[in-house]
């Protein structure tokens, strides 16, 4: 695909700019990295979302800021790292509670479920004697056996659930699709019911992951949000 990008930029004589070669992602930390572009070099840099994916989306932006907008309206250092740690996406890689976590992410197709997975293995999965307990709700339509198998190695509890939309593969469909033996589903067709038990099961240390679609990610948001929603 850059190939592609690059041979239009020469037929239209335009500049092309590339991570890695006119621009580059610097990681510090876990969390921190430096962008270095042709004329910004901005270390100790922070985004509020997690996932080193985050950091790659941020260097992109800078780099746009820089090269197209820097030279209309200036922008200054501290407002850049005011904007990268102020910048707040629910829904995705999202912990809204804590002791236990209690994370949620819309992730719905094989390279969200990727990306879910490094975050779960490298961040939170980590070996500290936590348990994962992931409840999954899936649109019918997507790669059920493809999205669950991505992330079904890390996964001590598995609760199947289904959100309340008439797409929506029932708890049945998606326990069809789970492919290791030694682990058994919960089946609960209610996905603030899912929630619940996970929360029941769950030791302070341990993590449960809301994930397969946005529409149940937005459900349990509802709920959470209502007054005297418990915690």
């Amino acid at each position: 695909i850059l190939q592609i990008f690059e041979i239009q930029a020469r037929k239209w004589q335009a500049p092309c700019f590339r991570m890695g070669q006119e621009f580059f992602l610097l990681e510090n930390s876990a969390t921190t990295f430096t962008y270095q572009g042709p004329r910004w070099t901005l270390p100790g840099l922070q985004t509020n979302l997690p996932g080193r994916h985050q950091m790659v989306n941020a260097t992109n932006a800078l780099a746009v800021l820089e090269m197209a907008v820097d030279s209309i309206f200036p922008i200054s250092p501290s407002a850049i790292r005011t904007g990268l740690q102020d910048v707040r996406w629910r829904g995705r890689l999202e912990i809204v509670q804590r002791n236990p976590f209690l994370l949620l992410d819309g992730a719905h197709n094989l390279a969200g479920a990727q990306v879910l997975f490094d975050f779960l293995h490298s961040q939170i999965h980590d070996g500290a004697g936590r348990q994962l307990i992931l409840v999954v709700g899936m649109m019918r339509d997507k790669n059920l056996r493809g999205f669950l198998r991505v992330l079904i190695p890390l996964v001590d509890h598995l609760i199947l659930t289904q959100p309340r939309m008439e797409r929506a593969a029932s708890v049945d469909e998606l326990s069809q699709a789970v492919d290791r033996d030694d682990l058994v589903p919960c089946l609960l067709a209610d996905s603030w019911e899912a929630v619940c038990r996970a929360k029941d099961i769950a030791k302070p240390a341990d993590v449960i992951c809301v994930t397969g679609s946005l529409f149940l990610v937005g459900e349990v948001l509802n709920r959470l949000t209502q007054p005297g929603s418990p915690t």
